[in-house]
């Protein structure tokens, strides 16, 4: 019975393989972005990926199918559509979904605490007992960090809430809570 050379020789066709993967993803790094971080310049290629400026990546992905190589396609293309794509290292990557996440999703208050985490953060930064003089309440911390994120934010939060929620020491003090164990 006769085999298929990739079958007769395993080793070989993964090496082969391996050498291109990789000569594909250098190639889509040097045309997406000169091998280089667009945020913070990092040049480890070991760290860097290619990304959809504004999302939508997963959309995109399942378009093309689950067996699909994303940069086999776009080196095959001649990598087209250059202003939709940059190169990022994998922190700078997962910063921006964050960023793009937080604008997506509505920043409205609720019981169920759905401020954005750095004015979760910031306030608990700020909130001390405020029955002592001079001291900074749960609402005040909380109204204080939304009016500083709404002054660098493109969508503002209405800090009305923050004020008439009779539970927001409770909030901060459940957030604590929670970031002092996710640094444990």
């Amino acid at each position: 019975m006769k085999y298929s050379w990739s079958v007769r020789h395993p080793d070989r066709r993964r090496e082969t393989s391996h050498k291109r993967r990789l000569k594909i993803r250098a190639a889509i790094l040097e045309a997406y972005g000169n091998s280089k971080c667009a945020r913070c310049g990092c040049t480890d290629t070991r760290v860097l990926d290619l990304d959809h400026i504004g999302g939508g990546g997963n959309t995109h992905r399942r378009q093309l199918g689950a067996n699909v190589n994303f940069y086999n396609t776009l080196y095959i293309q001649g990598f087209p559509d250059k202003d939709k794509y940059r190169i990022l290292c994998r922190n700078c990557n997962w910063i921006a979904y964050l960023e793009q996440k937080e604008q997506r999703r509505p920043v409205q208050y609720s019981g169920r605490n759905k401020w954005p985490t750095s004015v979760m953060i910031r306030a608990v930064e700020l909130v001390t007992d405020g029955r002592k003089p001079n001291g900074v309440g749960a609402k005040e911390a909380i109204a204080k960090a939304v009016e500083e994120y709404n002054a660098t934010a493109e969508k503002k939060i209405a800090p009305s809430k923050a004020y008439q929620d009779s539970n927001a020491s409770g909030i901060l003090w459940a957030f604590k809570k929670r970031l002092q164990l996710g640094r444990q």
